[in-house]
């Protein structure tokens, strides 16, 4: 066994052939944990996250320049969960933004449909990265 939970085996094939298969076992270094580093990415933009709440978010400006922020940030983290989860959230983040800017244009039906689906991608998604990094969102008490 190798650091990391790496295990290298031999194994015969016959006629004299063998081969090295890697198995990566599940201690911590699996594409889907989250890291500590991951969750404390995750922790700052929820903090920024609640902090929209309230403010104007008119035009869409606010919702675009955080779905870059979280864009950037999945870009940055180690684990695939995570990069997938801040991605799908970033990506909620910009249809609402589109929305916002262009709410005139669309017919209500699409709008609205348009807006369920962002909004699921954003508190949908939200829920998933508290269940991947509880620690990084506020307990119901606060």
């Amino acid at each position: 066994m190798l650091s990391g939970g790496t295990v290298i085996r031999l194994l015969r094939l016959g006629a004299g052939c063998s081969v090295a298969a890697m198995i990566i076992s599940s201690c911590g270094g699996e594409p889907g944990s989250a890291t500590a580093t991951d969750c404390e990415v995750v922790a700052e933009l929820s903090e920024e996250f609640r902090a929209m709440d309230g403010r104007d978010q008119t035009g869409g400006d606010l919702n675009a320049q955080f779905a870059e922020k979280v864009r950037a940030a999945a870009q940055n983290v180690s684990g695939a969960q995570v990069r997938d989860e801040l991605t799908t959230w970033a990506e909620g983040f910009s249809a609402l933004s589109e929305i916002q800017r262009t709410h005139s244009s669309s017919p209500v039906a699409d709008e609205r449909a348009q807006l369920m689906e962002a909004g699921e991608a954003i508190y949908g998604t939200a829920d998933q990265l508290r269940s991947t990094c509880p620690n990084a969102w506020p307990s119901a008490s606060e």
